[in-house]
């Protein structure tokens, strides 16, 4: 599966479909009901002129980038009518942030403010059309400084998304060198992966290498057939899951995203 953002230095987001009149009661349609990345037809078709909204419900799952390093993150979306809720989360940082707003089926613009335990963070206003959404983040309405947003509508059921988080670490001993000798410290190499369902997940991978280079890398993967990628231009990785180990290997070029002596390469053991 191929990722085609060119900045993916840390760093996933959420949606389909459900209240259609022929779908039986408390039943999700899927994300084609009403989200379709089709050439030509739209995500929510706007209402006739003097048309009243409907409450359906649509739902639907989002992974993209957000902000000028690009992070990646995944966001759940639920739109009922013109109100807007969900969450999302950073791949490096794993916290679900809580969205609260409203959606302007004339226009296909969310506008929707971020909060966690219960303290406003933020504000986010994008469009959603053709399973794309676009737009930007802020600290507060109004603000003059903006984050550019972008994400892709996945294809994961709600029925089957479910996300766990888990972080993997391999410490180890790494050698700085100075002027006139050599000192040696403990260093820790760690992985966040965030399983979304239908084998996708997000992931954080931050290295340390030798004399202290470094690497980092975020991305949505992939799991098929048993095997679990991440491809970005040359670069790809391969990851190797099990209950209490995870094992890395750079399988492509990455150098984009590290240091001449840190790879993406190792076995770390899972910490929670």
């Amino acid at each position: 599966m191929k990722n085609t953002s060119l900045h993916s230095i840390i760093l996933f987001f959420a949606f389909a479909c459900a209240g259609c009149s022929e779908t039986p009661e408390n039943v999700a349609p899927t994300p084609g009901d009403k989200f379709s990345t089709e050439a030509g037809t739209s995500a929510l078709e706007p209402n006739p002129e003097g048309e009243e909204s409907s409450d359906e419900r649509v739902w639907g799952v989002y992974a993209g980038k957000l902000g000028l390093y690009g992070q990646e993150v995944a966001m759940e979306l639920i739109i009922t009518g013109n109100k807007v809720s969900g969450s999302y989360f950073y791949a490096r940082h794993q916290k679900a942030l809580q969205l609260d707003g409203t959606y302007n089926e004339a226009s296909q613009k969310l506008q929707v403010t971020e909060s966690y335990k219960g303290k406003a963070t933020g504000y986010m206003e994008f469009t959603l059309l053709k399973g794309e959404l676009n737009g930007f983040w802020m600290k507060k309405a109004g603000s003059t400084e903006k984050e550019d947003f972008q994400a892709s509508l996945l294809p994961v059921d709600e029925k089957d998304y479910r996300v766990v988080h888990s972080v993997y670490e391999n410490k180890h001993e790494m050698s700085f060198y100075n002027a006139e000798d050599s000192e040696v410290e403990m260093v820790s190499d760690v992985l966040k992966v965030s399983q979304l369902g239908k084998g996708l997940f997000t992931f954080y991978y931050s290295v340390v290498g030798g004399t202290g280079h470094l690497g980092s890398l975020d991305g949505l993967g992939e799991t098929q057939n048993g095997k679990s990628t991440f491809e970005l231009d040359e670069c790809e990785l391969q990851f190797v899951f099990n209950s209490t180990t995870a094992e890395v290997h750079e399988t492509g070029d990455c150098q984009a995203f590290r240091g001449a002596r840190a790879y993406f390469e190792g076995s770390l053991n899972k910490i929670r």
